[in-house]
């Protein structure tokens, strides 16, 4: 029931899009050379017309076995041109259609790439990269076949807040109001303790609490700056 209305809004879409095209290039007549067409233009890098190959396959021989791959190939297009959001929908489409399909443990991760893309810079607001890592950590969690690879954009990602956080901080800093600098120092030392900016944090909560005063916090920050092998550290450890 479920495909039956994806592919019942799928050929409406159909419709409304090509109905009022007139394409320069000649339709393939059987099922076999259009989904060829549609392949051939991919490696050729053509994604629009191959993208429209796909699209009429899938329109029209919707119970054929290439309509699956058709269906993959159409959000493939979409992320080789970029388009995130496009190429979303299609992988939704494909996991929703293709359950138990040949691409769909690929496609669970070309989601999770499109999400990541989709993650604003970290001065914007981070609505979407914390959807991003919920996905990420879901898909992980659920033993997915690209695990180690989700876990480099998950380990990016994080790395975006923290950065968000240091940067919120060092602002605060700057102005004087050091126990909002300690505040956001402490959520990249207590939430992201292995990204790269973890040890600019440590300096910048041990300059804060120095700056009001908290010399005894200053020095438990100075001990733990201490067992780090960190090159930043031990050049800030020598200014001081």
């Amino acid at each position: 029931m479920k495909r039956l209305l994806f592919l019942f809004l799928y050929s409406f879409i159909f419709i409304l899009t090509f109905s009022g095209c007139n394409k320069k290039y000649t339709l393939p007549s059987s099922p076999d050379n259009l989904f060829k067409a549609g392949l051939d233009y991919y490696e050729k890098g053509k994604y629009g017309k191959a993208r429209d190959m796909f699209q009429r396959f899938v329109f029209r021989y919707p119970d054929l076995p290439e309509a699956e791959i058709s269906q993959f190939y159409i959000a493939e297009t979409y992320l080789k041109e970029k388009k995130y959001q496009e190429a979303l929908t299609e992988y939704n489409i494909y996991i929703q259609m293709y359950p138990g399909g040949k691409k769909f443990e690929e496609a669970r991760f070309k989601k999770l790439i499109c999400l990541y893309h989709l993650s604003p810079s970290f001065y914007r607001d981070q609505e979407k990269t914390l959807r991003a890592i919920k996905k990420i950590e879901e898909y992980i969690k659920s033993g997915g076949a690209f695990s180690d690879s989700a876990e480099v954009l998950l380990d990016s990602l994080k790395a975006k807040l923290s950065r968000k956080y240091y940067e919120a901080g060092l602002f605060y800093f700057r102005m004087k109001f050091y126990e909002s600098a300690i505040i956001y120092a402490d959520a990249v030392i207590e939430d992201y303790p292995v990204s790269p900016w973890y040890e600019r944090a440590l300096i910048l909560k041990y300059r804060a609490l120095k700056k009001e005063g908290k010399m005894n916090e200053a020095d438990k920050v100075l001990d733990t700056m201490k067992a780090l092998d960190s090159e930043e550290i031990r050049k800030f450890l020598s200014n001081i």
